[in-house]
């Protein structure tokens, strides 16, 4: 499997081997034996430019730090989504999506473990506003998730990030989904009166970025 993933990313991304970095991973209980699609298997490719990789990680070792893990932040998403929200809200199928300021990171989650992600950017020069352009994008998202991978309708949509009313009221407007706000920090208990402080007078990119950075610490592989 390994050999066959590593010849087919090199031919889709018409790159070699050796400027990327990759690593997959494969929805639980993906084989399918109905329809006559026995040995289907579904998953997630991930594909980073080497350079990039390493310019993080020349980063953290410069600041002292041992880098143990790397992760998409689509993952470290749903990894706190797991662990914060009660486990009645994480039945049926969602969608969480954070906002940035020039990006969002998009997952369906569904099956409880299997993952959709999609990380879009703003691109430069885009005229309309971010959050017009996010909620297209969470719609398309959506619609390929349903109609192109023929998988059950999405329940709920968890906004999260770089999101004030006028951008939920856009993003509630392009789509036919439940939306709910959603402050994973607000939800972490037992940290420092001095941290809880300090998050709760950030800004909603730099909470954004801590709640990634929570998600990636959360990894059971770490």
């Amino acid at each position: 499997l390994a050999s066959a993933l590593h010849l087919e990313a090199e031919e889709t991304l018409q790159t070699s081997q050796d400027d990327v970095v990759m690593d997959w991973h494969l929805n639980p209980d993906s084989t399918d034996t109905a329809e006559g699609k026995q040995g289907h298997v579904t998953g997630t490719l991930v594909a980073v430019p080497r350079s990039e990789v390493d310019a993080h990680l020349k980063i953290l070792t410069h600041s002292a730090l041992l880098p143990v893990a790397a992760d998409v932040s689509c993952f470290a998403l749903v990894n706190l989504f797991r662990t914060c929200m009660p486990a009645e809200t994480q039945n049926g199928v969602f969608c969480l999506a954070r906002l940035g300021t020039q990006s969002a990171d998009i997952a369906v989650v569904y099956d409880q473990a299997a993952v959709y992600p999609r990380t879009v950017f703003v691109p430069t020069g885009h005229s309309a506003s971010p959050a017009k352009y996010f909620a297209e994008s969470i719609k398309d998202v959506l619609a390929y998730y349903r109609f192109k991978l023929h998988l059950p309708d999405v329940d709920k949509l968890y906004l999260t990030g770089v999101v004030d009313d006028d951008a939920q009221g856009i993003i509630e407007g392009a789509i036919d989904v439940p939306v709910e706000r959603w402050d994973p920090l607000a939800q972490v208990h037992g940290m420092s009166r001095r941290l809880a402080r300090q998050l709760a007078e950030a800004d909603q990119p730099a909470r954004a970025g801590v709640a990634v950075a929570m998600g990636l610490a959360l990894r059971g592989d770490c």
